[in-house]
């Protein structure tokens, strides 16, 4: 498979705004001529040069690398958060007079 087609498959599937805003930062930086409206941004992948497609390509790759890292280390923080054994405080629940709260009020 070609990477024009891997990149149009890929920029097809772009759920989350950060990836897409990273894009068009990148379109943006190096002059590729693109067109924007409500509907979003459009470039001719067909009239890019060689050298332009393999920078966007592997742009687009290294994108995927750092989500994949910041998936992994997200997935190994919850985990390590389930594996410790946190104690939660059980307080018991008591009826105070006016006195009782003043007291304590003044007293930490």
């Amino acid at each position: 498979m070609c990477k024009k087609q891997l990149i149009l498959d890929y920029l097809s599937n772009i759920k989350d705004n950060y990836t897409g805003q990273l894009i068009f930062s990148y379109i943006k930086l190096y002059n590729i001529n693109y067109s924007s409206n409500r509907n979003g941004v459009f470039f001719n992948l067909s009239i890019l040069d060689d050298n332009t497609i393999n920078d966007l390509y592997n742009y687009i790759i290294s994108l995927e690398k750092e989500k994949d890292i910041k998936i992994k280390t997200n997935q190994e923080y919850k985990k390590v958060i389930k594996s410790k054994n946190i104690k939660v405080a059980n307080y018991k629940n008591y009826d105070l007079n006016d006195l009782d709260k003043l007291v304590l009020k003044y007293s930490y």
